[in-house]
């Protein structure tokens, strides 16, 4: 049974065949590899096959779905402190959001929760009896809250780890103020950021975060057609 990663992977490999395909077609100095995997690494990188220098990036989301995570962090509870960042904190777009999101959580109040960022199995089942009460559904993982962000933070997310670009489905968007491609944030219709409790293995669950947003296309980020504008600036 393929996973995520295994779906994430193959779109990576199909999209830098399409650009290769089209590079070769149209006798252009360009070569696009799959080098994101399960990494923190630019998805697929386009290099001149005069220079071998990197060009641009590309971020490469599978599907435009509602499950899709454009970045996550984990936090962690103290019961003096409140809601604490555990991880992504050298990151200043994620610790912009979680500023947003702290005063939103703070506020909440779900009864003696397990604190720190690390659950295990005994704890997750504690955090879900304090907060859902009778759950009937699963005590691994589910959503706990949604909080709106501004779309814009996932562009800068994935602008700040050096991409000029994101593929999400069969559209690509722009990261960066010098493409001729819509950006990713002038086509969301809304971002926002999911706590939720993740499932990792058997006793390691933990508070994360993920962005995620809901966005559309049009001809003029359809793969096609914006394979052609992905070397034009301004």
């Amino acid at each position: 049974m393929n996973t995520p990663a295994d779906h994430g992977n193959a779109s990576e490999s199909r999209t830098a065949n399409r650009l290769n395909e089209y590079y070769a077609i149209e006798g252009l100095p360009f070569r696009a590899t799959a080098e994101g995997g399960s990494s923190k690494n630019s998805d697929i990188k386009v290099v001149s096959t005069e220079t071998d220098s990197v060009v641009f990036s590309i971020e490469d989301k599978n599907t435009n779905s509602s499950r899709t995570d454009y970045g996550q962090f984990t936090i962690a509870y103290d019961k003096g402190a409140g809601w604490t960042q555990a991880t992504g904190l050298n990151n200043p777009v994620l610790v912009q959001i979680f500023s947003v999101m702290k005063p939103e959580l703070d506020k909440e109040w779900w009864g003696e929760i397990p604190t720190g960022q690390r659950l295990d199995e005994e704890e997750a089942r504690q955090f879900w009896e304090c907060f859902e009460p009778g759950r009937e559904r699963s005590l691994k993982s589910g959503p706990i809250k949604t909080i709106p962000i501004h779309s814009a933070h996932i562009d800068a997310y994935y602008k700040d780890k050096g991409d000029s670009y994101i593929k999400i489905g069969d559209h690509v968007y722009g990261l960066t103020e010098d493409t001729q491609l819509p950006s990713l944030s002038s086509m969301t219709m809304q971002a926002y950021a999911v706590f939720r409790m993740k499932y990792h293995k058997r006793n390691h669950h933990s508070y994360t975060v993920a962005l995620r947003l809901n966005c559309h296309g049009d001809d003029t980020t359809n793969f096609d057609s914006a394979k052609r504008k992905l070397h034009l600036n301004g």
